[in-house]
């Protein structure tokens, strides 16, 4: 297996285990709010898409990749940019 076949294969997995990750943490919260579980679905299905398409080889597979990874960055930013920065104690 060459080098760049190993990367794929790297970031296919912390695609897969991402979406699970997301999936599981998102599937314990006490309440369906649609804010939350909207952009969780987004980033499972597009993570799950993009890993899956990574460990066969697809073409379109690289720029889903990309796309999804700067689509899991922004919802992140966006997420820590809201109450939990404003918080003091």
């Amino acid at each position: 297996m060459s080098r760049i076949a190993r990367a794929f294969a790297g970031v296919a997995l912390a695609h897969l285990v991402t979406a699970a990750v997301v999936a599981f943490g998102v599937s314990q919260l006490p309440a369906r709010v649609a804010s939350v579980d909207g952009p969780a679905l987004v980033l499972v299905l597009g993570l799950g898409v993009s890993g899956a398409g990574l460990l066969f080889g697809a073409r379109w597979a690289v720029r889903v990749a990309k796309a999804v990874s700067w689509a899991t960055l922004a919802v992140g930013l966006a997420r820590q940019g809201g109450p939990a920065l404003h918080r003091h104690r």
